[in-house]
């Protein structure tokens, strides 16, 4: 399924050093998106940015993994402050939402809507 960008849905590309995200789709060619499912980029999963420019530095749970930018251009991510159960509950305030736990537990309820189904 293909999701266009949204408010809500942006460009892992477009994502600040530290900014944590869920990611919602991979728009690439099918033989990148299989070589980002094998590292663990699957929907729903939650990544953190550790470094930017014209290669990325991500945090996939426990595996780090650089990416060049215009591969990065091609998947779609749910940055955590735009999910809408973490607007408000608290998780943000009190530091949970650092965890990929807190954001993988809110992703599944949150990217049904997002994505149309």
């Amino acid at each position: 399924m293909h999701v266009e960008p949204s408010e809500a849905v942006t460009l892992l590309s477009s994502l600040s050093r530290g900014q944590e995200a869920t990611v919602a789709d991979i728009c690439g060619s099918s033989s990148l998106a299989t070589r980002l499912r094998e590292f663990g980029c699957l929907r729903g999963a939650a990544l953190r940015v550790l470094r930017v420019g014209s290669t990325l530095m991500l945090q996939l749970g426990e595996l780090r993994l650089c990416i060049r930018r215009r591969d990065a251009e091609v998947i779609l991510v749910i940055p955590v402050l735009a999910l809408p159960e973490l607007a408000g509950s608290g998780l943000a305030e009190s530091g949970l939402a650092e965890s990929g736990h807190a954001v993988a537990q809110l992703a599944s309820s949150t990217l049904e809507p997002v994505l149309g189904r």
